[in-house]
């Protein structure tokens, strides 16, 4: 039971945490992305 415990705390927690990590990062960046496409909207 306790190796069980510190399997999910290893490899897998690390894993999750950088798969969100990486679609935050991606969920960032397109919204960075919209918002330069809306203010050249509103310079033109």
């Amino acid at each position: 039971m306790s190796h069980k415990i510190a399997f999910s705390t290893g490899p897998k927690k690390k894993f999750i945490f950088r798969l969100s990590f990486f679609a935050l990062s991606a969920f960032l960046a397109k919204r960075g992305e919209n918002q330069k496409a809306v203010r050249r909207i509103y310079q033109e």
